[in-house]
């Protein structure tokens, strides 16, 4: 193979392995020599895919840098108990349940619809209680800490 884009020959391999089931007709596709080659692609493919699935989406920075910013806040004036989810989405300039519903898709413990009985697979970076108190896990800190100190907005953008 001439090409070393490896990734997006990758994505590519994974893209046309959905579409194409027989393995000489991708290695074909592909403009590969062998079949094992063709494999390799599609395995590249699926592991920069799982890669993928844990880049964070905007309205979740956006959730981690208000919790952060309202937290600090909260500190600034002397209140030490944990900031309400309500605060946090008012900061968002979005609606009451804002925070606690994003928090609850994927930042927290365990995804939405998960039993809460097992271990679950969530990030872990933010907590939100039932009472609407709703605060940062040391892995949301660590995330907050990283973007401040690269200056980077989250989006790959300086």
């Amino acid at each position: 193979m001439a090409s070393h884009d490896w990734i997006a020959l990758g994505r590519k391999a994974l893209k046309l392995s959905k579409k194409i089931t027989d393995i000489q007709a991708l290695k074909k596709a592909l403009g590969c020599t062998y079949a094992a080659e063709a494999h390799h692609l599609v395995n590249l493919g699926q592991q920069c895919a799982s890669i993928d699935t844990h880049q964070l989406t905007a309205s979740e920075l956006l959730l981690l840098k208000c919790l952060a910013a309202v937290h600090r806040a909260e500190l600034a004036r002397g209140h030490v108990s944990s900031p309400k989810g309500k605060w946090v989405s008012a900061r968002a300039r979005k609606s009451y349940g804002w925070a606690a519903a994003t928090a609850a898709k994927r930042l927290g413990t365990h995804r939405k619809g998960e039993d809460q009985r097992w271990r679950g697979s969530g990030l872990n970076m933010v907590y939100a209680s039932r009472n609407g108190h709703m605060w940062m896990e040391p892995a949301g800190w660590a995330v907050i800490h990283a973007l401040e100190a690269s200056n980077i907005d989250g989006r790959g953008g300086e």
